[in-house]
């Protein structure tokens, strides 16, 4: 097995048109070189690339589902906008005079 792969074995690799390949190099998105007309992939490379790219699209369809289901649970046209108020706490106010009497 070939460490470094072409264009078109790199494009077969991760099972994407070569012109996609392409833009994916020439964009930066996916690392390689240029070697004289052509560009020269590490297998490596695009491997971690795809593990990266499976990761992200992962974690995007579980923040998805996760968001409609905290959606689901709210009820229709009412908007949220953040917590909960609390109501506000009454506080029972300090005797001024038996405190002014333990500290004399």
């Amino acid at each position: 097995m070939n460490e470094t792969l072409d264009m078109t074995e790199a494009a077969e690799l991760l099972k994407i048109s070569a012109s996609l390949m392409q833009e994916l190099a020439s964009t930066g998105v996916v690392i390689g070189a240029r070697v004289g007309k052509g560009w020269v992939f590490i297998r490596q490379d695009l491997m971690d690339y795809l593990r990266a790219e499976t990761r992200r699209q992962t974690n995007e369809r579980r923040a998805a589902q996760e968001a409609d289901k905290a959606l689901a649970g709210r009820t229709p046209g009412v908007p949220t906008f953040g917590a909960p108020r609390r109501q506000p706490t009454t506080r029972k106010r300090p005797d001024l005079d038996k405190l002014e009497a333990a500290h004399a």
